[in-house]
């Protein structure tokens, strides 16, 4: 699983060779460095920063419209036995799991510079940043769901539909463990940190345990 992790991060631009992820490559590029660098600052400001919190945020509403496009394509394909039909609902699956899959890269871009800068932060915790960082963690832990939940509808279909989509399912898995990997790093440190500080990190706890099953489920397929 290590190596699986460092491949994932390794590769993950190799895992996702369309055209369009070519395209905003450089748009995606550009974006992580500007958030690295906004994340410098957090050891001045306290640990959780907007950079984290967006990042969930703007995975949640980037990911829930293919997931309707895929329930509606899965819907398609167990009603319709018109090829053609057929084969236009695989092909929009496909697409769409490949934006997922890109979402999941580029949101863990954020998240790997907040980490980075995090690790320098832990000692100035406040009892807001926990609040803040348990809000966020939910968010991630309920979009994750969604994700893992719509890879298990897809290959219900039947078993011509999850070879054909095989591929795009395992980009997926892999562009999750840019996000599933740097938080399982993070929060048990933020934790242990806020526990000895005499913060409240009960909810926090709770919000990391779902998160990590979550997680482990989501990427276990690699």
């Amino acid at each position: 699983m290590r190596s699986l992790r460092i491949l994932g991060f390794a590769t993950l631009a190799l895992a996702l060779p369309s055209p369009a992820v070519q395209e905003n490559s450089a748009a995606i590029v550009k974006r992580g460095v500007e958030d690295s660098v906004a994340v410098e600052g957090l050891y001045k400001r306290g640990p959780i920063d907007q950079a984290f919190s967006s990042a969930a945020a703007d995975l949640s509403s980037s990911v829930n419209p293919k997931i309707t496009v895929i329930q509606s394509s899965v819907a398609t394909l167990k009603s319709s036995t018109d090829a053609q039909v057929t084969a236009q609902a695989v092909a929009t699956i496909r697409t769409n799991l490949q934006g997922i899959a890109v979402d999941l890269g580029r949101d863990g871009i954020v998240i790997v510079g907040a980490v980075s800068s995090l690790g320098r932060a832990v000692p100035a915790l406040t009892q807001a940043d926990i609040d803040n960082l348990t809000a966020a963690l939910n968010s991630l832990t309920s979009t994750l769901t969604n994700i893992q939940a719509t890879l298990v509808l897809v290959q219900s279909v039947s078993a011509s539909t999850t070879a054909a989509v095989a591929s795009n399912i395992f980009t997926v898995r892999l562009s999750a463990t840019t996000i599933v990997n740097p938080v399982q790093i993070l929060v048990p440190n933020i934790i242990a940190s806020g526990t000895i500080k005499g913060l409240n990190v009960t909810n926090l706890t709770e919000a990391y345990r779902k998160f990590d099953v979550i997680g482990v489920e989501l990427i276990s397929g690699l």
